[in-house]
């Protein structure tokens, strides 16, 4: 097995080493407080899985890949366009992969939707709701909630062929904890603000409509139209996080393709 760092010892990383020994060796696990030239000069070492606030992505995967470190990171991968292009541009220079944890877009049911497709004909409209209570006002409701529906979007639809609208509906401090992007053939909700959860990505069809909600034991229902026919799947979402882990070893054994250009995608609509 290949020897990892996790930097980041919060709510998600602690996440994330439950499944990493499926796949790696795991020689640290550190916070962002952590000496991390001790990380930077072992040569054991190949690759990095970032943990930390997003503020901090962007100085830790660089310091990684100009130490010749693959990187992992949560998402967003800055949460801006142009630092995500540096670091891109770092990743190629160094030839070391750089992908993002989209851990939602590894969901069988959004692999089962995917082959559904085409089962509702011609697509007419896309709706995306995340909501929850959140206590921390620091909390921008796009980078923390709304990246989870862009890159469920970039499964359907190509990022940079969409022309996307923001409109902040509440705003504390400069902060917009709930807000809603707007796009041509549909719409994501989301927002910080709300005591009752949910999530839900839905797709309307010409034919039928499929509702994808990780929150319900029936993660995935497809109902068609003119025959009346209702199918429902159940996926177990907590397996989201190892099948996003099998994919990054993936990548580090050559095999499939970093998401990296969906991620700047994202981070160039989240400078909106």
């Amino acid at each position: 097995m290949r020897n990892v760092a996790i930097i980041g010892k919060g709510y998600w990383g602690e996440i994330i080493k439950k499944y990493v020994y499926n796949f790696f060796n795991l020689k640290y696990y550190v916070d962002s407080k952590f000496d991390k030239t001790i990380i930077w000069d072992d040569p054991a070492v190949e690759a990095v899985i970032i943990a930390t606030p997003i503020e901090t992505h962007y100085d830790i995967a660089k310091m990684a890949l100009e130490h010749g470190k693959h990187v992992y990171c949560a998402k967003p991968l800055t949460g801006d366009y142009m630092l995500s292009n540096k670091l891109y541009d770092l990743s190629v220079g160094y030839d070391k992969i750089l992908a993002v944890d989209y851990t939602v877009t590894f969901s069988l049911a959004i692999k089962k939707m995917m082959e559904l497709l085409p089962t509702l004909g011609s697509i007419g409209y896309i709706h995306g709701v995340t909501q929850k209570k959140s206590d921390r006002v620091r909390d921008d409701v796009y980078k923390t909630l709304a990246v989870h529906q862009l890159s469920l979007l970039s499964k359907f639809r190509k990022l940079d062929k969409v022309i996307i609208r923001k409109y902040d509906k509440v705003v504390t401090d400069g902060v917009c904890l709930e807000g809603v992007l707007c796009f041509n053939g549909g719409m994501i909700d989301v927002s910080l603000c709300n005591d009752d959860r949910k999530f839900s990505f839905s797709i309307y069809g010409e034919n039928g409509y499929m509702v994808y909600n990780p929150l319900d034991i029936m993660s995935l229902v497809c109902y068609i139209y003119h025959t009346g026919e209702k199918s429902m799947f159940t996926f177990c979402e907590k397996d989201n996080v190892r099948y996003s882990l099998q994919y990054f070893s993936d990548l580090l054994e050559g095999s499939g393709e970093s998401n990296i250009d969906t991620a700047i995608c994202i981070d160039k609509i989240l400078n909106i």
